[in-house]
């Protein structure tokens, strides 16, 4: 009979760095190493004290996580249990789930059940789709240790699992549709509905401009065009991929904002923004909801946003058009790709101090 063989801390590779989270985040990816059809193996270690701020559910497919090593807490559509080394929980399909580690920090398996590979793998998402949601504040709840057997109660979640793993652009810039369905949840309870409206685009940040240029090499893998101009002292990346993300229940975007330092102690380092396009009802729509829009933008006579700043630094951005419209019709079609080949990485200084070069 034929099997495959792998180590998982040895042989595979830490996606963690990729994502959103803290520094030590670790994530390796067991699915396709190990040639899975029909089930999803992943592994974590979460640092010390960190907590996911989202959480995530799967419609049809139960999951269940194994502690390995560690300690922490997970939080179950409302109920929270303390986590031990070797407790295990099955989470049933369509219950939400997420978790945070402890001060020795917290190591998982987690193990699903997927479709056979044979089925297309856009029906695969659909059906274990991961949508975003603020888990809540878990230190504020009493926790509560269900009197089951150790197998069957304890450990913990993450958004950050195999479906992310198996889609490259989220291996790239991290879980953009947990991050748009938080952003839309936020603005809905400040009373702002953005369904009816297209989305201009992602906006993603990086910490240096090593990761922006690797970054920028990896998403045009996965894209038809991008236009590479300098805004605010750095080169912008202005991408559109091959083919559209879906998120928000299917609403399509294709285009991403990949922006270098200079602010990084001002915005959210990761995905950072959503673009929202208004249309025509923008002035009216930035009166209506003027008591919680947060500012405008005026980034050039055609792009003035309205925006909304949330409490971890990141936005969601009200355009009259989208920009990617505006650079389009200054600087011609998104056909190519085109880069600023001439910009020497230099010593910038902000408001903030002075940010260090390059390496």
């Amino acid at each position: 009979m034929p099997f495959t063989l792998v180590n998982i801390r040895g042989d595979l590779e830490d996606i963690g760095p990729r994502f959103d989270g803290a520094p030590g985040l670790e994530f390796r990816a067991a699915t396709k190493p190990l040639e899975l059809e029909q089930s999803a193996l992943s592994y974590q270690r979460v640092p010390p004290g960190y907590r996911f701020p989202y959480g995530h559910t799967h419609a049809t497919q139960e999951e269940v996580y194994v502690v390995v090593r560690g300690s922490g807490r997970m939080k179950v559509d409302g109920e929270i249990v303390e986590l031990r080394e070797w407790d295990a929980i099955r989470v049933p399909p369509g219950a939400w789930r997420g978790y945070e580690a402890g001060p020795e920090a917290l190591e998982l398996l987690d193990r699903r059940r997927t479709q056979p590979r044979r089925r297309p793998a856009r029906r695969r998402r659909r059906q274990a789709r991961l949508v975003g949601r603020v888990v809540g504040a878990l230190v504020a709840e009493p926790v509560t240790r269900p009197s089951r057997p150790s197998f069957l109660v304890a450990p913990a979640a993450s958004h950050t699992i195999a479906d992310v793993a198996s889609d490259p652009i989220a291996e790239i810039i991290g879980d953009y549709r947990a991050f748009a369905a938080m952003q839309r949840d936020r603005l809905r309870s400040r009373g702002i509905d953005i369904a009816p409206y297209p989305l201009s685009h992602l906006a993603v940040r990086v910490a240096d401009w090593d990761l922006y240029v690797h970054q920028r090499t990896l998403l045009e893998r996965h894209a038809r065009a991008n236009l590479e101009n300098v805004w605010n002292g750095r080169p912008i990346s202005l991408i559109v991929l091959s083919e559209p993300l879906e998120v928000l229940d299917g609403t399509p975007v294709s285009r991403i904002e990949l922006i270098p330092p200079v602010h990084q102690r001002v915005y959210r380092m990761g995905l950072e923004h959503l673009g929202v396009v208004v249309g025509e009802e923008f002035d009216e729509f930035s009166r209506v909801h003027r008591a919680v829009l947060t500012g405008q933008q005026f980034q050039s006579a055609a792009v003035d946003p309205v925006y909304v700043l949330f409490e971890d630094f990141t936005h969601v951005k009200f355009y009259r058009r989208s920009f990617f419209d505006v650079v389009e019709d200054a600087q011609g079609r998104f056909e190519a790709f085109r880069h600023v080949d001439d910009w020497v990485p230099q010593r910038l200084v902000t408001a903030t101090g002075p940010n260090p070069l390059p390496r």
